[in-house]
């Protein structure tokens, strides 16, 4: 009896005559194994993600290639729920107001309201006095100085002149700074920062009168 694949069974009763490791076709048919590598129950034949375990052979962008697949071979995840941020957004599962590819929950939101800091602060939503990106408020939670409780870092409101933490700048703050003309030195009163407190700190002052904590008129 011919055994053409030399696997010890004659041809007649091999399923697989060529294939020296069946003798039935399997799932896969002859000369494809019906291993399962990644051990998920579903074999490698049908397997959207055969290197990664998948047992639901979830593939949200439909391209063929299942998510746990996409996500190993680099597409983010920063929520870790096994789907792809792009699928998270375009199914609606987590919002992305800044229409930026990153679902919001994973922004920073020191606030915790839902919306991503940066979004905030670059709609003028919340202020940011100081530039540094992180919420005033947030910035005086963590421990910034905030003598007057107003919400806002005494440093903004010291660079603005307001050297009495009023919320306010108004002759009181330019009779302290009148007592600190001439010296030299690191001085609130030094506006501009150049080392002595002189008229071109007066007309920053003078540019910021009247002006309230947030920036506006009073």
């Amino acid at each position: 009896d011919v055994d053409t694949d030399n696997d010890g069974t004659p041809d007649c009763t091999d399923g697989c005559p060529n294939d020296p490791n069946k003798v039935e076709p399997g799932v896969c048919g002859c000369d494809v194994s019906d291993a399962d590598l990644d051990l998920d129950g579903v074999i490698d034949c049908n397997d959207n993600c055969p290197t990664v375990a998948n047992t639901n052979q979830s593939d949200c962008n439909q391209d063929g290639v299942g998510d746990a697949c996409d996500i190993a071979t680099g597409a983010p995840d920063c929520n870790r729920n096994g789907v792809p941020d792009a699928c998270d957004i375009a199914d609606g599962f987590s919002a992305d107001i800044n229409l930026d590819g990153i679902p919001d929950e994973c922004s920073a939101d020191c606030n915790a309201n839902g919306i991503p800091d940066a979004y905030e602060i670059e709609q003028g939503l919340a202020p940011d006095c100081n530039g540094n990106n992180i919420i005033d408020a947030c910035d005086v939670a963590t421990g910034r100085a905030d003598t007057n409780a107003n919400g806002i870092p005494d440093a903004c409101e010291l660079a603005r002149g307001d050297f009495d933490l009023s919320g306010v700048v108004d002759g009181a703050d330019l009779t302290i700074f009148l007592n600190d003309w001439g010296v030299t030195g690191d001085l609130p009163t030094d506006l501009n920062k150049d080392g002595i407190v002189g008229p071109e700190d007066l007309t920053e002052l003078l540019n910021n009168w009247g002006s309230t904590a947030e920036g506006g008129a009073p």
